[in-house]
Parts: structure tokens; C-alpha cells; sequence
């Protein structure tokens, strides 16, 4: 996986995040245990029963340069800038680019 931003969790915060980061230069990866995106503000229409779900699928609601891997972060390695990555069946190591600022120790 050639990314240049890993982005781990699909809340609002995070769709933001890769959204904003799509199509300026860089790969953009979103990581998330699930292919669902829950509109928190619309579980009570849910609860008042005129509305039968708050779930998107999380495809819906990203721009169309950011990829979705459906899976979880086991480790993250700051000092060798990877990011090991599980979908399940198979895990993925990436480079973490420090372009987009690695965080500091």
C-alpha cells in the first residue's frame, strides 16, 4: 500500500479529516473496522421511529480519492514510521510519511 496519510476510525471527525486531505498531493487512506458510517445526530429519529436506520455506508460519505480499508490498526511503530495494519485475513505494512507530520515523542 503506497498512502501518504493513514487516517484510523470513521467518526465524523475522521471523514472530515480525509475528505479535507483529498485530492491535494498525497494518497489518502481511511481505516475503519466497518464499511458502515452511523449519523449519530439522526439516532433519534431512530429511537422516535421515523427512521429505520443512522447507518451510510462509509463509501458514501468520503471523497472519491479516499481509499477505504475495512480493518483495524494492530500496531503502530512511531520510530520506524509504519502503521501495521489487519483486514482480517491478511496484515499490511505501510510507510508512514512524515510529510503530514509524524507525531512527536
Amino acid at each position: 500500500m503506497n498512502t501518504d496519510l493513514i487516517i484510523i476510525g470513521g467518526g465524523y471527525a475522521s471523514v472530515m479529516a480525509a475528505n479535507r486531505a483529498a485530492g491535494r498531493s498525497g494518497r489518502v487512506t481511511l481505516v475503519n473496522a466497518g464499511a458502515t458510517f452511523v449519523e449519530r445526530i439522526r439516532l433519534h429519529e431512530v429511537a422516535a421511529g421515523s427512521r429505520d436506520s443512522a447507518e451510510l455506508p462509509l463509501a458514501s460519505v468520503l471523497h472519491l480519492d479516499v481509499e477505504l480499508m475495512v480493518g483495524w490498526a494492530e500496531r503502530i511503530d512511531a520510530e520506524g514510521q509504519k502503521v501495521f495494519l489487519a483486514t482480517g485475513a491478511s496484515s499490511v505494512t505501510t510507510a508512514w510519511s512524515t510529510r503530514w507530520g509524524a507525531p512527536r515523542p
